[in-house]
């Protein structure tokens, strides 16, 4: 659904390091790292996650910056486990995440190295790694002050506005939407969820979000309740069936729940259709 040139991609990111300094990497909406420069993480941050604990201490912290980022719908800032700077900003299209672009493993250049490591070795201090090697790693990481980390966040913003624009990300729903819509037809008498859409078609919520956007303009449970009221509406001009049948045959079995989300989708009660011969308000 969502491919990635991951070709383009690592050259726009080589660009952002080259201009900044900065290490730079690109994620899906399920917070998967898709590429990164520059190719070998600084020594300080290889150290961290050479350890297991520091290895999930890091791609928890990384989940966290781009939920933020999600949630916010901009570039957000924190500060890692490891007491490092980092910025993740999310690529959005038509309201629907497609992935985040993240900056940082920075140190705050107006604090005294000596001070800041002293904070960075109180959290790290059960990861069992040699402080004076890790205190050699940390000096030979990025230093930037404010107005750097500033402008690098909105730069990085408009590379991922970029990174669509030039179709470095594009957009295919057209096959998923069409199994979709084929499935939910075959199944209109049964109880369906996005949960029963994830695990059938191997997606995230996200990913089933957007596809139903994209394709059919309106949420998965919106296209659903969709496609049962308009087969209520072909049954009920089709033919002569009771209309507790046609509702248990649309998967709504509930007769007064039918009869109201009828009437508010359609603008009468099903009665009413079927006595007009189809006609709507």
């Amino acid at each position: 659904m969502i491919k990635f040139d991951l070709e383009k991609l690592e050259n726009l990111l080589n660009d952002f390091y080259n201009l900044s300094g900065i290490t730079v990497s690109i994620w899906d909406a399920d917070f998967r790292q898709l590429a990164y420069r520059p190719k070998e993480m600084p020594k300080f941050c290889a150290m961290i996650k050479s350890t297991h604990t520091g290895n999930a201490r890091c791609l928890e912290s990384d989940t966290k910056i781009c939920a933020a980022a999600a949630l916010a719908g901009k570039p957000v800032r924190h500060i890692c486990h490891a007491g490092l700077s980092d910025v993740a900003a999310p690529i959005v299209y038509d309201g629907s995440l497609l992935g985040f672009m993240m900056f940082g493993q920075i140190v705050d250049a107006h604090m005294p190295a000596a001070e800041s490591f002293d904070q960075i070795k109180r959290r790290c201090a059960d990861l069992g790694i040699d402080r004076t090697a890790l205190f050699s790693a940390y000096r030979e990481l990025k230093f930037s002050d404010e107005h750097l980390i500033a402008s690098a966040s909105n730069i990085l913003e408009a590379c991922t506005h970029y990174a669509h624009f030039s179709r470095m990300i594009e957009l295919e729903t057209g096959q998923l939407a069409s199994e979709i819509d084929r499935y939910i037809s075959e199944r209109l008498d049964q109880k369906i969820s996005v949960d029963t859409f994830c695990a059938k078609f191997n997606v995230s919520k996200n990913k089933l979000y957007f596809v139903s956007h994209q394709a059919f303009k309106m949420t998965v449970n919106e296209y659903i309740l969709k496609k049962r009221i308009a087969k209520a509406k072909q049954l009920l001009v089709s033919t002569d069936e009771p209309i507790y049948i046609i509702s248990a045959k649309i998967g709504v079995p509930d007769y007064n729940y039918f009869t109201k989300v009828f009437k508010k989708a359609v603008g009468m009660t099903p009665r009413r259709y079927r006595k007009e011969g189809g006609t709507t308000l």
